[in-house]
């Protein structure tokens, strides 16, 4: 054997125990997460990193809203939803329930851990008068986002929430 072939054969021998050695490592690490996801509590650090990575795939940048805050607050005539976490706006379905009327939607909380909104709006009374109402409305599809572990599978938040219908109404008098 040359000695050339000997350099190669030592430089080849030493990359793979290189490469054996990461590989065995990582096997391990994923093993120990697998291992430890199964009996962390779910607000765990390793199982609440796993969860924000998991958001941030299936949503990018609204992930991590849909990881640290439960709702989405905002008013339609200065803000607007997150489109990955709201697909069609709650007010709209609004709109053709109260078709004919003069109405003012003041605010709209989007629900991250449940598919449903509360709508808080103003419609004008036969009198002249402000009626104030709170709606509350169902999401009639959405995606939720879910962390998969071997024996359990964790709720993230709900995205993609459309297609709302009207489940509750609730008139708030003024006093």
């Amino acid at each position: 054997m040359t000695p050339r072939v000997r350099r190669r054969t030592m430089i080849l021998g030493c990359v793979a125990v290189v490469v054996l050695g990461v590989a065995a490592t990582c096997a391990l690490g994923i093993l120990g997460l697998t291992w430890a996801g199964q009996r962390l509590p779910e607000e765990s650090a390793p199982i609440r990193a796993l969860k924000g990575i998991r958001a941030y795939r299936v949503l990018g940048l609204a992930g991590s809203t849909c990881l640290n805050r439960a709702t989405t607050s905002y008013e339609p005539g200065r803000d607007a939803p997150d489109p990955a976490l709201v697909a069609d706006r709650p007010e709209d379905a609004i709109a053709e329930w109260l078709a004919g009327h003069a109405f003012t939607v003041d605010r709209v909380v989007v629900y991250h851990r449940s598919p449903h909104a509360d709508v808080w709006l103003r419609v004008r009374g036969p009198g002249g008068q402000d009626e104030r109402h709170l709606l509350t409305l169902v999401a009639g599809r959405s995606q939720p986002v879910t962390l998969a572990l071997p024996r359990r599978t964790l709720p993230i938040c709900f995205a993609h929430a459309g297609d709302w219908r009207i489940v509750a109404e609730q008139r708030i008098r003024e006093t």
